[in-house]
């Protein structure tokens, strides 16, 4: 994932003055980095609010959207938040599954697909019956 910051040179008597101008971006890149731990902390906490209130398997493209919900998403931002929540998740999930075992298997959240799919939080999941 990439990001684009715009940030104005500054100018002393017509040159741009690369040490201020260096500041500013510094100044500016700073703050975005802080407006994203933020935005971050927000989304893990409303998926953590949902899986509390749901405590079951969600479709992966109806959590994006109850997450952006939470989070009072506006049209203009709305698959943004979305597509972020997902990313969330995904990053904190169990990874691949390969030969029945998880790349992640103390993974927050565990992804199904298929029949029975969704995610869940994998403190949720149901203890297994216990076979006699």
């Amino acid at each position: 994932m990439s990001y684009s910051l715009t940030v104005e040179l500054v100018t002393t008597d017509g040159h741009i003055d690369i040490d201020a101008s260096a500041e500013a971006f510094r100044s500016a890149a700073i703050k975005r980095q802080a407006e994203l731990e933020t935005e971050q902390t927000e989304i893990a906490q409303a998926v953590s609010d949902l899986f509390d209130l749901h405590r079951k398997a969600i479709p992966m493209p109806v959590l994006g959207s109850l997450v952006a919900q939470r989070l009072n998403a506006q049209p203009e931002n709305f698959k943004v938040l979305s597509d972020r929540a997902l990313d969330y998740v995904r990053a904190n999930a169990q990874g691949e599954v390969k030969d029945g075992v998880a790349e992640r298997p103390d993974s927050t959240f565990v992804i199904g697909k298929g029949k029975n799919g969704g995610c869940y939080r994998r403190a949720d999941k149901p203890a297994a019956p216990a076979k006699a």
